[in-house]
């Protein structure tokens, strides 16, 4: 072989390298864009989705809050109609006893709604305060949380050296 046949071969296969090389660099490149493509399709595809499950959402807590809207306003009228009917002469109920009544009634109407909403009641107990306010509760009593009184309640079963008095 030659030395002028060795380079032109040499060069054809530098030539067909360069080819390749840059065939495949296109293919990268080609790849790159097409995952992107695929990526920002789904992206716009699950954005899509969100949108509508959000929408749906939406539209149901309307037609839900328009329910709740219509019951209470319902039974608020339905408990005038009441009130206006089992309403005394005037001059003869005392403005406390009307205050109790209108509060025995704000408290019926909360445990029908909460009824109607499916919200567990409050069992009561014994020792618990009977009043309007359902609130109360009783406080513990304070407890002494020094070492002092700790180390007065009971002594310890072991000790290492001996203890104070």
């Amino acid at each position: 072989m030659s030395p002028e046949e060795y380079q032109r071969i040499k060069d054809e296969e530098k030539a067909h390298l360069r080819a390749l090389k840059k065939m495949k660099a296109r293919v990268r490149e080609l790849d790159k864009k097409r995952k992107i493509s695929a990526t920002m399709a789904s992206l716009t595809t699950s954005a899509a989705d969100l949108l509508r499950a959000n929408a749906e959402s939406l539209e149901r807590l309307a037609m839900e809050t328009l329910r709740h809207e219509a019951r209470t306003e319902v039974a608020l009228e339905e408990e005038a109609l009441r009130t206006e009917a089992a309403r005394p002469a005037p001059g003869t109920v005392t403005p406390e006893d009307e205050e109790a009544l209108q509060k025995a009634k704000a408290l019926d109407l909360v445990r029908q709604f909460k009824m109607e909403m499916g919200v567990p009641q409050r069992e009561r107990t014994i020792g618990r305060a009977d009043s309007d306010d359902e609130a109360a509760v009783e406080a513990p009593p304070p407890t002494d949380t020094s070492p002092r009184a700790a180390a007065a309640e009971k002594p310890p079963e072991k000790t290492i050296g001996r203890m104070r008095r």
